[in-house]
């Protein structure tokens, strides 16, 4: 792989746009953005984390327990400025630069009562909650969450919905953020189907894993094949790499923020916005409404 281009924009930022050969039919890589000092680890997404009970049916810690032990987690954040730094980038996308109140939506954390990486997680989210201008109140979705864990929520202002739409949120051209570190592609997937026309891809934020990561390590035509709108979408994703100085670093290795610019978008061949069929994820014999 080769850069195309690099350039200091004077904000500390440092811009690179890459092709990558080979692949026939390949689609050009994000342009990507470094954050900070440098990229996250290059390896897989880490998962959510296991919980620290036996996993049997535990109904988890109770909501005393789990505020205790949000405190050690928020020090961290903001030990490292980490909640500023991902500000920073945020507030530099088109969509946020644009002033108006947006929304906040996360999916897939885990059980931020009972592991630390979640904990690290919810405990970002819930200062991004607190500090964006928000048009409603931030919404997390995990199906794990405990009843503890969404009353916490609750309290932080921070709304659970029931229903598992499985990250198939349409944005309805509203400025939306969402918040899905360490999801499954198959969710971002999901994402990208139920936004993907010109204007509502470019009201939508992604801070997730990053998708340069996904065509960089895809063999032929995998993530065409497998996920046709994270392919799509990744040749004209612009994503700005996160550092990642956070302990434990498996909570936001590999995490990018990613935005759409209406003039990359409509530089798509007019058959990416063609049949736009509803993707149907399979696992075995079982259609897989929810990928973590």
């Amino acid at each position: 792989m080769s850069a195309e281009a690099l350039v200091d924009d004077g904000s500390g930022f440092t811009l690179v746009t890459r092709k990558r050969g080979g692949g026939r039919g390949r689609k050009e890589s994000p342009t990507r953005t470094t954050a900070g000092r440098g990229a996250p680890p290059a390896g897989p997404a880490a998962s959510a984390g296991a919980p620290d009970g036996d996993g049997n049916g535990d109904p988890g810690p109770d909501e005393e327990t789990i505020r205790k032990r949000l405190i050690a987690p928020t020090r961290e954040l903001a030990r490292v400025e980490y909640v500023e730094k991902v500000l920073g980038v945020l507030l530099a996308t088109p969509v946020l630069r644009a002033g108006k109140a947006v929304r906040l939506v996360g999916y897939g954390i885990g059980n931020f009562g009972s592991s630390a990486v979640p904990r690290l997680q919810y405990c970002c989210f819930r200062e991004l909650a607190r500090r964006l201008d928000l048009a409603a109140p931030a919404e997390l979705f995990d199906p794990v969450m405990t009843a503890s864990e969404i009353a916490v929520a609750a309290a932080d202002g921070i709304r659970a919905p029931r229903v598992n739409e499985a990250a198939k949120r349409k944005c309805h051209g509203d400025p939306t953020v969402f918040f899905m570190p360490h999801c499954g592609k198959e969710l971002y997937d999901n994402l990208l189907w139920a936004n993907w026309t010109v204007p509502h891809l470019a009201a939508v934020v992604i801070l997730g894993n990053s998708f340069a990561f996904y065509v960089e390590n895809a063999i032929g035509d995998e993530l065409k094949k497998t996920t046709r709108y994270l392919a799509a979408a990744c040749g004209c994703a612009t994503e700005v790499v996160l550092e990642n100085p956070v302990a434990p670093s498996a909570a936001f290795n590999n995490t990018s923020v990613h935005h759409f610019a209406v003039d990359r978008l409509e530089r798509l061949p007019a058959s990416t916005w063609d049949e736009a069929a509803e993707p149907i994820h399979v696992s075995g014999h079982e259609v897989v409404d929810w990928l973590r």
